[in-house]
């Protein structure tokens, strides 16, 4: 079975990429997902493949909040879905 460690939190500045660069070196044999407006764990590769270890796979979240609202929520659930079906891979 694997390891899913996950990091969030919804405000920005709390730590969050650096928690998560730490845990990345300590468990090497992990694929790392990163969602987030900005491309931030660049010292690690960037990876199209699913579950390779020491890689980064990027997903962009660009919705606005008035986005999501305005849709209903839609925007944000259509953003998701690469990533969920990235966690389904795993």
């Amino acid at each position: 079975m694997p390891r899913l460690l996950i990091v969030a939190q919804e405000t920005g500045g709390i730590g969050k990429t650096t928690v998560t660069r730490a845990l990345a070196e300590a468990v090497t044999d992990v694929s790392i997902l990163e969602l987030e407006s900005v491309h931030r764990l660049t010292e690690f590769g960037l990876s199209e493949a699913p579950n390779e270890s020491g890689t980064v796979r990027y997903f962009p979240m660009r919705a606005s909040r008035e986005e999501i609202e305005r849709t209903g929520g839609q925007a944000a659930r259509q953003e998701l879905d690469p990533l969920i079906n990235a966690l389904y891979q795993i």
